[in-house]
Parts: C-alpha cells; sequence; structure tokens
C-alpha cells in the first residue's frame, strides 16, 4: 500500500505530517527517481493489477495536477480531490433522504477538519 500511495501522489509519502505540499522539494524529487529506478518492477506490477477505471483516476490526477502547476499551484489539489470523492460518495448511490443528509453531515464535517484543524 505504501508503494501504492506513493505512484498515486507522485511524491514521498511522510507519515509525520498531514499536510501534503504542492511543490515537490528537490530532495523529494531526486528520491523518487531513485525510488523510481530501484523499485521499477514492483511499479509496474502494482499498475498492471489495477482495475481499468483505476488507470482512469490516475490520468485524471496527471490532468489535474497539470492544470493546476500550469496557473501557478494557487490551490491544494489533494484537498479538493478529497473534497469532490465524499461529494460524489453520496450524490450517486444513496437516493434515500437519510443517506443524503448523513452525506451532508460527513462533507460539512470534511469541510470543517480541512478549513480549521490543519
Amino acid at each position: 500500500y505504501y508503494l501504492f500511495c506513493e505512484i498515486l501522489m507522485q511524491r514521498p509519502l511522510d507519515r509525520k505530517q498531514i499536510r501534503i505540499p504542492n511543490r515537490l522539494s528537490n530532495k523529494d524529487a531526486a528520491y523518487m527517481k531513485q525510488m523510481a529506478k530501484d523499485h521499477f518492477d514492483s511499479i509496474m506490477t502494482v499498475i498492471r493489477s489495477l482495475p481499468l477505471p483505476m488507470l482512469l483516476v490516475f490520468r485524471n490526477i496527471n490532468t489535474v495536477r497539470s492544470i493546476v502547476k500550469t496557473h501557478g499551484d494557487c490551490i491544494d489539489r489533494y484537498s479538493l480531490m478529497a473534497h469532490v470523492a465524499v461529494q460524489g460518495a453520496y450524490n450517486i448511490s444513496h437516493k434515500n433522504i437519510t443517506m443524503s443528509i448523513r452525506g451532508l453531515i460527513e462533507r460539512m464535517q470534511f469541510d470543517f477538519v480541512l478549513k480549521y484543524v490543519f
């Protein structure tokens, strides 16, 4: 899972902090290049084992990353994608009123934590 997280985020996974910086430092870029060289076979195994819809997620993440970088990294794309994921989890699959209210409460809690805790 650790390798999958680093592939997904395209940066080193630092368990000591929750906030994920938008810009990759030179040290982190060097680490990622070395990690890719050292673990290329493992990386390819992980990628090949993914279902096709998950590969679409990777493409979308790269597209969002590119757009954000072009505009000067003015938003925290990880928080934004997490917010959209939480919102989408309740918009499609939960049609009854109870689940809609529960989804609204969870989104509000999530937004509060992102804004005031981190």
